[in-house]
């Protein structure tokens, strides 16, 4: 175990300990949550807060795409490249956070991506970005959707301190993608027909996981009126 993974169990057992008593966090579906292996972990995205409450809610390490600016303190930057997260331009991914992503991937690792590519305080989600399809097409890798509930009450836009108010995480099954027979086994063209296709593959992909998204949105609004998936506390 290196330092950096060590320091981030003990800071996700600290973190978790205080959510579940300020904040009453709530996970349901942890089941779903793979215990090894390469995942790629899809969510809503709608407070600063969301990351540190997704990050106790998935029981292993994850890396997170932030934006640039956070890399940027001299503080916050250091300690989020030592808990593994890496910087992404503001209102999409770049081919190099693509690349970093499917290295990391490829490592075994849980790599944590925000499809509308950007905080999202609007009610309702964006259309998402092409990078998870991407990511998907070059790896292979399983597709866990998350939607997070209350982190924009507790950590509103401009808030200096964090309110007391419920947050829940919500993790849905695992999803599998496989690649259209005709898709190239490397995709590393990005022109002509084989690019269009490409391109219309990540977009589909992109969508139905945005779409799993939206379901589990529906069952944390039914919450109380119908039975739902199982709950566990941190």
């Amino acid at each position: 175990m290196t330092a950096g993974s060590l320091f981030y169990d003990i800071l996700r057992v600290i973190i978790g300990w205080w959510a579940r008593w300020y904040l009453r966090l709530e996970v349901v579906g942890r089941e779903h949550v793979p215990a090894k292996g390469g995942l790629l972990v899809a969510g809503n995205h709608i407070s600063y807060l969301d990351i540190p409450m997704l990050a106790c809610a998935l029981g292993r390490p994850a890396d997170f795409m932030g934006k640039r600016e956070l890399f940027r303190h001299p503080v916050i930057g250091w300690i989020y490249r030592w808990l593994g997260g890496f910087p992404i331009r503001r209102g999409g991914v770049t081919k190099e956070a693509l690349n970093e992503a499917v290295l990391r991937i490829q490592a075994g690792r849980v790599v944590v991506i925000y499809p509308e590519g950007q905080i999202n305080r609007t009610g309702e989600l964006l259309p998402p970005k092409p990078g998870v399809g991407v990511i998907v097409a070059r790896t292979g890798v399983n597709v866990l959707p998350a939607y997070v509930t209350g982190t924009d009450e507790a950590m509103p836009k401009g808030a200096r301190w964090i309110r007391p108010r419920r947050v829940t995480v919500r993790l849905g099954p695992p999803m599998r993608f496989s690649p259209p027979a005709s898709m190239p086994p490397a995709p590393d063209h990005d022109s002509g027909e084989n690019g269009e296709y490409e391109r219309a593959y990540h977009i589909e992909v992109s969508h139905k996981v945005m779409d799993a998204i939206k379901q589990l949105r529906r069952q944390s609004r039914d919450l109380g009126k119908a039975p739902g998936p199982k709950r566990r506390s941190l």
